[in-house]
């Protein structure tokens, strides 16, 4: 394992210094693809029973003074945007 590093660092060559920023980009990216992923459930479970039992949206609701079907067209939107995103890393 030792020998292949110092292969993929040797081919690198000076690239090797933004080993550390791709690897950060990496992990904000997989961050954001485990949140478009974890919000499903919950949105699932919001558009079947309704929001008034869930104390996150009751929370939400309260905090940004809004109502609460606003608050699943907002949650859908950044569903789709997240999901559009890890579409999109695929394909590419």
């Amino acid at each position: 394992m030792n020998s292949t590093l110092r292969k993929i660092i040797f081919l690198l060559g000076d690239d090797r210094k933004k080993i550390p920023i791709l690897l950060t980009m990496f992990v904000f990216s997989s961050i954001g693809d485990l949140i478009g992923i974890a919000l499903i459930g919950p949105y699932v479970s919001l558009i079947i029973e309704g929001g008034s039992d869930l104390y996150a949206i009751v929370a939400i609701t309260e905090f940004f003074n809004i109502y609460e079907g606003d608050v699943v067209i907002y949650l859908g939107l950044a569903l789709l945007v997240s999901l559009g995103r890890v579409r999109l890393q695929l394909l590419t």
